[in-house]
């Protein structure tokens, strides 16, 4: 595994596809926190939101970015595909995780709060990092082109899933209470962000039950990634 995550690492790096999502990332969260003081979990809130849609960008450029052919010869020295997509889920994951650990510690580091935030509203802000991140991973993970009629088409579903994820609280207000229990089949990003804006108000039982059912739904995601993609290699 380690040999593959490092063969991955530099194939990766040789292309230059992570400069754009990353020079992307950077620029908002400085900006905002340019002018100080900031309001803390509001604050998170944004944070974590854009690293769910850096991580989703990043995850587009890297899901095809071997070649057919070339994709087929890592697999056979794999030795096996799930291998090969754990492989890219670690990549991609420790590399998100270590954009999630920055975005959280830099406005603490460096004074941009309008006070510190104490160890609890750190610790919920950085696993809603985590978990947006990993979720946008897996979210991009299934607009491949392999299963899209075009990279077009591809790109344009996965604008729509993003989307709807970040905004779905209006869209769940505006249907009607009986279907309202659909949206929990959308990636429960809005809801995170919710609970961050309104820590103060949210219980513990309710924070520790969101974020369990979004973990089960981020390994649900992955486990159907790996189980199509070992029965549809192109």
């Amino acid at each position: 595994m380690t040999a593959l995550l490092r063969y991955l690492f530099v194939y990766y790096a040789r292309s230059h596809r992570y400069l754009a999502p990353l020079l992307a990332y950077a620029g908002p969260i400085l900006f905002i926190y340019s002018e100080v003081p900031n309001p803390v979990m509001d604050s998170y809130a944004f944070t974590a939101i854009w690293t769910f849609v850096i991580a989703a960008w990043l995850s587009y450029g890297f899901i095809d970015l071997e070649h057919e052919a070339q994709r087929f010869v890592t697999i056979v020295h794999s030795r096996s595909v799930a291998k090969y997509e754990a492989a890219k889920f670690s990549l991609l994951g420790t590399v998100t995780a270590l954009l999630s650990i920055l975005a959280v510690a830099f406005p603490i580091l460096f004074d941009k709060f309008d006070r510190v935030p104490g160890a609890p509203e750190a610790g919920i802000a950085l696993l809603a990092h985590l978990l947006l991140a990993w979720l946008g991973i897996a979210c991009a993970a299934f607009f491949t082109e392999r299963w899209a009629a075009s990279r077009s088409l591809a790109l344009l579903g996965l604008l729509l899933v993003l989307a709807i994820s970040v905004g779905g609280k209006g869209l769940e207000e505006k249907l009607p209470e009986t279907l309202r229990i659909a949206m929990w089949l959308v990636p429960p990003v809005f809801r995170i962000s919710d609970m961050l804006v309104r820590f103060g108000e949210v219980p513990a039982g309710r924070i520790a039950l969101l974020l369990g059912y979004s973990a089960l739904y981020l390994a649900a995601l992955v486990a159907a990634y790996i189980r199509r993609s070992s029965r549809r290699l192109f």
